[in-house]
């Protein structure tokens, strides 16, 4: 379980991840949205379901039927959806661009499972804090902005993608830049978790020379962060 003590960046200055302290977010604060534009897109009888919740639905919903298509011998259709840059630059596959977060290994199913928690424990939050359409921005710059780069990567070496572990690490690297001061594990600040995630996971593709996984992620970091500065939290 995370623990969070709540605080909130200043009014009118930026919030970065090596903000030195913050004004206390108290406990009332709590799930109070901070942006005009936190609306929901739709409702469960008196439920609102929000842009965080649709996308955790919809990576389960594509987790189960990947599993299924494994189980009856038709995983072949998952490599169809797969971001493969030789399939999309003389393939003319170009929805691979956006279909190769759907694709999940059963093989990452409990990674997976921590996954879509971490998106709907924070994605939620951040949806809250920079509004829905802000949101849904984000999310399409983390989803498109890397495959694109790879797509150009893949004119001197051939490149893949799979899954959206990278996007919704990314979701992560925004709350953090808009709540530094929260306590997470181990009573840790976000802004500290967040940094050391970034260089743990940096160290691991640079021993093992993954280049464009390397590119990917800090492309990934860069984009999150800069939107919420430059939306300015």
């Amino acid at each position: 379980l995370i623990r969070m003590r709540w605080t909130r960046p200043p009014p009118h200055h930026g919030s970065a991840l090596a903000l030195p302290r913050a004004a206390p977010f108290t406990v009332a604060m709590f799930g109070v949205a901070t942006s005009d534009d936190y609306q929901p897109v739709a409702w469960m009888g008196r439920y609102p379901i929000h842009v965080t919740t649709l996308l955790v639905i919809t990576h389960v919903i594509c987790m189960i039927i990947g599993c299924l298509l494994i189980a009856v011998g038709a995983g072949s259709v998952l490599g169809v959806l797969t971001f493969d840059s030789a399939q999309v630059l003389y393939g003319g596959r170009l929805w691979q661009i956006a279909t190769y977060a759907l694709v999940h290994s059963p093989s990452t199913l409990i990674w997976f499972a921590i996954e879509m928690y971490m998106l709907f424990a924070f994605g939620r939050e951040v949806e809250r804090f920079i509004g829905r359409r802000a949101f849904i921005a984000l999310y399409l710059l983390l989803l498109l902005v890397p495959p694109l780069l790879l797509t150009a990567w893949g004119l001197w070496q051939r490149t893949g993608l799979a899954g959206s572990a990278t996007i919704h690490f990314a979701i992560f690297i925004a709350f953090a830049a808009i709540y530094p001061n929260v306590e997470l594990f181990l009573r840790i600040m976000a802004k500290w978790v967040a940094l050391i995630f970034v260089a743990a996971y940096s160290l691991q593709l640079l021993a093992y020379h993954g280049w464009a996984e390397l590119a990917v992620l800090w492309l990934s970091v860069a984009l999150a962060y800069g939107f919420v500065r430059l939306r300015g939290t």
